[in-house]
């Protein structure tokens, strides 16, 4: 995230390194993001998945496997869901990163005169 200074960029060409900055960081944390939600998917099928739904499967449907399959399934939904939300939230805030950094160039331009 951009942060504000009390001093103004010397140039031009370190906003526009700021704003270079700032996809780096957006990269990232889609890097971080898509790393978090194999970790947190695997995590949720095996645990619910396959322990807690084959643990429902044979105390009260006698071993048929649609417990499991069925939390593995509800489970599968909100993992992805949880995705998009997470992908939504980090569009909004290299939105925000963005116009940020195109506002302080413009304030700089209209400075500068040019």
């Amino acid at each position: 995230m951009l942060r504000e200074n009390n001093k103004q960029p010397a140039s031009p060409s370190e906003l526009e390194q700021k704003v270079q900055n700032a996809q780096r960081a957006a990269a990232n944390a889609s890097w971080q993001l898509l790393l978090g939600f194999g970790i947190s998917f695997a995590m949720r099928v095996g645990l619910l998945g396959i322990w807690l739904g084959g643990w429902i499967d044979r105390r009260w449907l006698g071993g048929t496997g649609l417990g499991a399959a069925a939390i593995i399934v509800l489970v599968i939904f909100y993992s992805f869901y949880m995705l998009y939300a997470d992908l939504c939230r980090l569009e909004r805030r290299v939105q925000e990163e963005k116009a940020r950094a195109e506002a302080e160039i413009a304030k700089k331009n209209i400075k500068t005169g040019t």
